[in-house]
């Protein structure tokens, strides 16, 4: 092993290359569930050389948080990612809801059967959404906040381990697969898909389908009246204005 080892460094060494700084936790595998069997080691990595450590100057390698696998995720930042911007949206129900313990309490104590259907749905909307906002909570909030309890956790018992620390481990990795099976379910939603595979954990496949489907929809260029093809999106809009 150490043999191996050496050569690895003298391969790493022949090819100038560097590990890239990294976050969160310091070991990226780990296993075990007491103090006798708990093992851990950083063997996921990424190097590069010194040209690209200089044009990607921000680079970073966030170690993600470790759930089902061994292993913790990395992923190669290169100039950190754009925040995604905030559109209103109508109400829609989100299948993730009946996911809730209290949701059905919820539904029983607000619905009402004696009153006209369209007004009350209307307050019915409201009602929910109040729920949502402060019951069932933004599953992406919660999910990022159980991500970093996580890592939080992860990063102690990167430095020895305590069984209490070790439960809590496995608790917080309970209540972060709700989150990701009310995500699973939100993205199922948004993609309109018409079948799925019971037991696969397929958020990647929907949220992929949901981009697809709506840059299938989206404009983003207009012909003009000599044939022209229009991408800007500010000359679209006076366009449209012009033959409206």
């Amino acid at each position: 092993m150490r043999r191996r080892c050496n050569r690895f460094n003298a391969w790493c060494e022949s090819n100038n290359l560097i590990d890239i700084d990294y976050s969160g936790p310091e070991y990226t595998w780990a296993r075990g569930h007491t103090v006798d069997t708990r093992q851990w080691a950083r063997l996921d990595r990424a190097m590069c050389n010194s040209e690209w450590r200089t044009y990607f100057a921000e680079g970073s390698l966030p170690h993600l948080v470790q759930n089902q696998s061994d292993h913790c995720p990395i992923i190669l930042s290169t100039n950190g990612f754009a925040p995604i911007p905030k559109i209103l949206r109508p109400f829609r129900f989100q299948a993730a809801w009946m996911c809730h313990a209290r949701f059905s309490e919820f539904v029983e104590s607000n619905w009402s059967n004696d009153q006209p259907l369209f007004p009350f749905i209307h307050d019915f909307a409201a009602r929910l959404q109040e729920w949502n906002k402060n019951t069932f909570h933004n599953i992406f909030a919660r999910k990022r906040s159980l991500e970093r309890r996580l890592l939080g956790v992860q990063r102690k018992l990167a430095h020895g381990g305590f069984n209490y620390m070790l439960k809590y481990e496995l608790k917080l990795k309970t209540q972060l697969n709700e989150v990701l099976r009310e995500e699973e379910l939100l993205w199922f939603q948004k993609s309109r898909m018409e079948a799925i595979c019971d037991g696969d954990r397929n958020t990647r496949l929907f949220h992929l389908s949901t981009i697809i489907r709506r840059k299938n929809n989206r404009i983003e260029g207009l012909q003009d009246s000599t044939s022209t093809w229009i991408w800007n999106s500010e000359a679209i809009k006076r366009m449209v204005l012009d033959l409206f």
